[in-house]
């Protein structure tokens, strides 16, 4: 994708100013909800074995694996949108086991700190 002189490749940024802002706000508010900052990695389908999770995270140095970022990205780039994404995170990417897995607690605690971030900022 291409804007104006900008041409947008496989990455798009974030708002630096405003992640720092969030991060700051959530850390400070919310001592039971651990934020950590990084890449996100888009893919197509999920990441089923630690095997494939640690090439990729050394690879691209992602933090975490989403579907949606990058379509979401896109868009806000092509409008000039301030842009940051929040994920609450319901498993580490191993050999798949969904008993392990926290969706509930993961979205409850992005909800959390999206309804935070909301109030203040």
């Amino acid at each position: 994708m291409k804007k104006g002189r900008k041409e947008y490749f496989n990455e798009f940024p974030l708002d630096g100013k405003l992640v720092n802002k969030v991060v700051e706000l959530i850390t400070h508010h919310s001592s039971l909800i651990t934020v950590k900052k990084g890449t996100f990695l888009t893919l197509s389908s999920c990441t089923g074995t630690k095997k494939r999770a640690v090439e990729l995270e050394r690879r691209f140095g992602a933090i975490c694996e989403n579907m949606e970022g990058a379509a979401i990205a896109h868009i806000c780039a092509l409008y000039g949108i301030p842009l940051i994404e929040m994920r609450g995170i319901s498993n580490i990417v191993e050999d798949r086991d969904r008993s392990a897995w926290n969706i509930t607690l993961a979205a409850e605690n992005c909800q959390k700190a999206a309804l935070e971030c909301i109030r203040v900022i």
